[in-house]
């Protein structure tokens, strides 16, 4: 499955995974799904 994280996911994902759900943590952590950023999340994190 292709997954497109939002920015406060993504953050949490990589510096709080605790933060996030847990079916959510095990999507993300799975071999079987793409993940994707969007480019308005980069510009996001830079502001």
């Amino acid at each position: 499955m292709k997954l497109l994280l939002d920015t406060h996911t993504f953050i949490w994902w990589v510096s709080e995974p605790e933060r996030l759900p847990k079916k959510v943590l095990r999507a993300c952590e799975s071999e079987k799904n793409e993940l994707f950023l969007s480019v308005a999340s980069v510009w996001e994190m830079q502001i």
